[in-house]
This record gives C-alpha cells, sequence and structure tokens, in this order.
C-alpha cells in the first residue's frame, strides 16, 4: 500500500515493481476515489468550510499521484519501448454541480497525456482514455 500522491511513494512504487519484474512495459494509471469528487462551493457563502481541503485531495489524488508514476516510470519504460495509458474522465470537457475540482483534475490528466506523448516520443507511447460513468 502506498500514497503515491506522494512524489518518494511513487518512486517506491516503480523501484518495487522493476526489483520484482526487472522490467516496465506498461503503466496504466486508474486513480480515482469516489469519496473525492466534490468540493462544495456555489459563492454563496455557506460553502463547505474545508472545501480547499477537499480541492487538494482532490488534485493531489488525481493528478499528482498520475504525474509521478509518469515521472517515475518514464526511465524505464524507455528501456523497453513502453507505453502510458492514463484514464481520464469524459468529465474533462464537462461541467458538473460541485465537481469543479474534479472535473479540473481529469481535464489535467487529458492535457498531462498530450504533453508527455509529445515528450516522450517516440520511445514511449502515451495515449488516454476517458470513459463515461454508467450514474
Amino acid at each position: 500500500m502506498a500514497d503515491i500522491s506522494q512524489l518518494d511513494e511513487a518512486h517506491k512504487v516503480i523501484d518495487r515493481t522493476i526489483k520484482e519484474f526487472g522490467r516496465l512495459d506498461v503503466l496504466v494509471n486508474t486513480v480515482n476515489n469516489a469519496s473525492l469528487m466534490e468540493a462544495k462551493f456555489n459563492g454563496s457563502g455557506d460553502d463547505d468550510p474545508h472545501v480547499f481541503e477537499q480541492y487538494h485531495k482532490i488534485i493531489a489524488n488525481n493528478m499528482h499521484s498520475v504525474t509521478y508514476l509518469c515521472i517515475s516510470a518514464a526511465p524505464y519504460l524507455r528501456k523497453t519501448k513502453g507505453s502510458i495509458v492514463n484514464v481520464s474522465s469524459i468529465t474533462n470537457n464537462e461541467t458538473g454541480s460541485y465537481k469543479f475540482a474534479y472535473c479540473m483534475s481529469k481535464a489535467g490528466i487529458s492535457t498531462l497525456t498530450k504533453c508527455l506523448a509529445t515528450d516522450l516520443a517516440p520511445d514511449i507511447k502515451v495515449i488516454c482514455v476517458s470513459p463515461k460513468s454508467d450514474q
């Protein structure tokens, strides 16, 4: 178990993988935590007093973890001409009540993917899938 929203923990996860398997061919980032979707804010003055705390948790969970794993894995994926698959969400182009931080974080994953696809090419293929929830 690791808190991959922390850079040192993300490094440890990748290092353990290399130690166990000797190589890395693909990294699939499927980060989601249903309890971290809402940061209640509507500017009415009666907003959730923990909106900033919730915002930081959502960004750390959804963006920092993906970014840290990609950065940590890149040297190993370059050796194997591997791939990164980031899972975003259809909400990267949509909005929802109290979901500004969640939507923002998923849009960030989509943009990160585009940037990494350019920066890591041609050795590492980077793609993003954005599924829609059944709910």
